[in-house]
């Protein structure tokens, strides 16, 4: 073999090996494809949200407790619930049309009687619509100075001059209570309730002096949870 054939057979023969070695490097590299999968399956996406939140606030000087109350998860909605069940929402028996007659109504209607009696106001506080419920329910800047303005004020009153107008009334006895005929439904009204609530107007409570058959008529009472109370004695 001549030196021109050698010369070019060696050249072949390191050409080839340098053909070689270059298919087995490129075998050996990871298209950049597989490192962004890789990349996605080594950091979840909280990790990565947490990692770009933490940048980003704090290079704006936020502290790490600001930080949890910004990103924390939302709290759900909490419906709103007016005043009545446990948690503190509006039960649905709350405005219900309660009975004409029940124990518990003579009960507190017998207690009526004694106050008027004794022109004690404060025996009879259980008949006057509650407070709380008032405030709640009632459609005013001050409803507490509405309740005693409207509610007690005037009961404090009305059993102090019925005491004073019936002669004998020291020794009235409850006999009975004849809720008002005329029962409405009265509907929600700017400056008065918020809730449509049940009245009742005209009752007549009954009661003897002496052995004697007396009354005296309750212009309002207004139903709450199951319950009739005085809101107008007089």
């Amino acid at each position: 073999m001549t030196r021109p054939v050698r010369t070019r057979a060696v050249s072949f023969l390191c050409a080839l090996c340098a053909l070689l070695i270059v298919a087995g490097c490129r075998r050996r590299i990871v298209p950049p494809a597989a490192h962004a999968e890789d990349a996605s399956v080594a950091s979840s996406p909280g990790d990565a949200g947490a990692s770009s939140v933490s940048n980003a606030d704090t290079d704006a000087g936020l502290d790490a407790g600001s930080l949890a109350g910004r990103y924390a998860a939302p709290r759900p909605s909490i419906p709103f619930k007016a005043l009545g069940s446990s948690d503190g929402g509006l039960a649905s028996d709350d405005l219900a049309l309660p009975p004409i007659m029940s124990a518990e109504l003579d009960a507190r209607m017998r207690h009526l009687v004694e106050a008027l009696a004794q022109a004690n106001p404060e025996l009879a506080f259980d008949a006057l619509f509650p407070r709380d419920a008032f405030i709640a329910l009632w459609d005013a800047t001050d409803p507490q100075k509405a309740w005693e303005k409207r509610l007690l004020t005037p009961f404090r009153r009305g059993i102090e001059r019925s005491h004073a107008t019936l002669k004998g009334m020291s020794k009235a006895t409850f006999v009975s209570l004849e809720l008002g005929h005329t029962i409405v439904h009265a509907a929600p009204k700017r400056r008065e309730w918020r809730q449509p609530l049940w009245r009742a107007k005209q009752s007549r409570l009954n009661f003897v002096i002496e052995g004697k058959p007396h009354h005296i008529v309750i212009p309002e009472m207004t139903a709450w949870r199951g319950a009739w109370y005085v809101t107008r004695l007089r």
